[in-house]
């Protein structure tokens, strides 16, 4: 907590009572991605050939790297 006082002269101090200052926020695209992020998961198969198709197991949390553009995408949709 940063603490700043005012003199009739209108000089300030400021008394830093913390070594870091409290950031209660993280930046889209700059925090962790969620659990299973990014990984290839089974999609479905395909009933003629059994293929199985694969696609990437997404969060959609602001916070990751690897989703926040969906999540722009859909908060401003």
């Amino acid at each position: 907590m940063i603490k700043v006082e005012a003199k009739k002269d209108l000089s300030f101090t400021i008394l830093e009572t913390e070594k870091e200052p409290f950031l209660g926020y993280v930046l889209v695209g700059k925090g962790e991605k969620g659990e299973d992020c990014g990984e290839l998961i089974p999609a479905f198969q395909c009933p003629n050939c059994f293929k199985l198709h694969f696609v990437k197991h997404r969060c959609f949390k602001k916070t990751c790297p690897k989703c926040f553009k969906i999540w722009i995408y859909d908060t401003t949709k």
